[in-house]
């Protein structure tokens, strides 16, 4: 039992052939919106972190 050379879509885990990482334009779109997602979680996280040191920075002197 030989099973063809394939992957799995990102979004949705549906197989299809090599060379694709997504399978569809709706899971594309579901992917850019997870990354610009998660783009801005992770700028609201540093902002905050370097609110707290200032906040402790400030505290200190």
């Amino acid at each position: 039992m030989d099973v063809e050379q394939h992957r799995h879509c990102l979004v949705c885990g549906r197989a299809m052939p090599v060379g694709k990482e997504l399978c569809s334009k709706k899971c594309r779109e579901h992917y850019e919106a997870l990354l610009k997602r998660r783009k801005m979680l992770t700028s609201v996280l540093y902002a905050l972190m370097f609110f707290f040191v200032m906040m402790l920075l400030v505290g200190v002197a």
